[in-house]
């Protein structure tokens, strides 16, 4: 069975099909990009502490090999510090766990601790110089609509042995 159309109808119809996947096309590809900033996790070296403004310089977690960049979001009374430190051990006592794990089987291990963390802590250690990396979690997937508020924020110091 052949169906008798004008050329022009023919042409109207196809343009508007051509229109309509540009248009669906932009969305999926727009859509896709947006999804790269949707985590609640975000991973990066403090930058600036500004009252209850916090911005790093790191990734979301859920994309490890992204290009860093600057992400900024809100602490409130309901955000919770925790702080990870690690000790590094002194000279001496890696030599001693050296001599300690040629005589056993034993290995060198050095253990984090994790207290509860302060935002007053946090600037200290910034302002001492001192690198601070910080994993920010959030309650809800961040997107592109404003400052997310942070309902934790983990701390990792690295703790130098006295020289």
């Amino acid at each position: 069975m052949k169906i008798n159309m004008p050329k022009r109808t023919l042409i109207g119809i196809s343009l508007g099909l051509a229109l309509v996947l540009v248009i669906s096309g932009y969305y999926f590809y727009n859509s896709k990009l947006a999804g790269d900033n949707n985590s609640n996790e975000f991973l990066g070296a403090v930058t600036d502490i500004k009252g209850e403004v916090i911005t790093l310089r790191g990734n979301f977690v859920s994309m490890p090999n992204a290009a860093s960049r600057s992400f900024s979001f809100v602490i409130n009374e309901k955000t919770v510090f925790k702080k990870i430190s690690t000790r590094l051990p002194s000279l001496e006592d890696i030599k001693k766990e050296i001599e300690i794990s040629k005589k056993s089987s034993g290995s060198f291990t050095v253990t984090p601790t994790e207290e509860v963390g302060y935002l007053a802590d946090l600037e200290n250690y910034l302002l001492q110089g001192d690198s601070v990396y910080v994993k920010a979690d959030f309650p809800n997937s961040v997107d592109n609509s404003g400052i997310p508020v942070a309902s934790l924020v983990s701390y990792h110091i690295i703790i130098n042995p006295a020289e």
